[in-house]
């Protein structure tokens, strides 16, 4: 099985923290740039047969976004299991106010403990418990030879610590999102006894190595 995992392009929360209280993080659309990066990642994914092919998204407007612009027609179903990690208490405030308490100081710098659950919010154990089950569900399933999923950042480097570095992250660091799971970014893994990361790819990926992608999963 391949497994393809790609990262929601560009929200207006990405731009601005003050968009998760004006629309509510479930509900943070894409900004232009992001509606722009989901139109390029046709050119990594128009191969993919849209009839055999299961299409997934978290229950975030923005993952429902990215998959309408990369896959247009697509029918893909949600899976709250997918969803994001979410701080309501501190997504929309500004620096100062973040400065002003621990948990706010911690989420600004970008280093949270793995066991931190926010208040009123949905924490890590939450989050891995919930990406446990999907895994399983996955690995259950030798029906299926490819499935292409969008979501979060979280959700994907939370994939990779567990499942390709066999860790138990102490630390969740925000700061990855700079480097390998910028907004639109791909993951390519495959499962056969365990799982294995194939490929790496942003919008800025060479032709040879978007070939090489897509020969996988033809």
């Amino acid at each position: 099985m391949i497994l393809t995992f790609v990262r929601h392009a560009q929200s207006k929360g990405n731009l601005d923290r003050k968009a998760y209280k004006e629309y509510g993080d479930q509900n943070v659309p894409l900004s232009e740039l992001g509606e722009q990066q989901a139109i390029q990642l046709q050119k990594f994914l128009n191969h993919i047969d849209l009839k055999t092919t299961p299409i997934i998204t978290s229950e975030y407007l923005r993952t429902h976004q990215t998959a309408q612009g990369a896959l247009p027609g697509a029918v893909f179903s949600q899976d709250a299991r997918l969803n994001e990690w979410s701080a309501p208490h501190h997504m929309h405030l500004s620096e100062e106010e973040l400065q002003k308490t621990e948990d706010g100081r911690t989420f600004l710098f970008g280093r949270m403990r793995s066991d931190f659950t926010p208040l009123a919010g949905r924490g890590f154990p939450e989050m891995k418990k919930n990406l446990r089950s999907f895994v399983r569900e996955l690995e259950k399933n030798q029906s299926i030879d490819h499935v292409v999923v969008f979501a979060h950042a979280g959700v994907i480097r939370l994939f990779l610590d567990v499942y390709v570095d066999k860790v138990d992250p102490i630390y969740y660091n925000r700061n990855y999102e700079k480097t390998t799971l910028k907004n639109a970014s791909i993951h390519q893994l495959e499962f056969r006894k365990d799982w294995k990361l194939l490929q790496t790819l942003t919008l800025e990926s060479r032709k040879r190595d978007i070939r090489t992608f897509q020969q996988r999963t033809k």
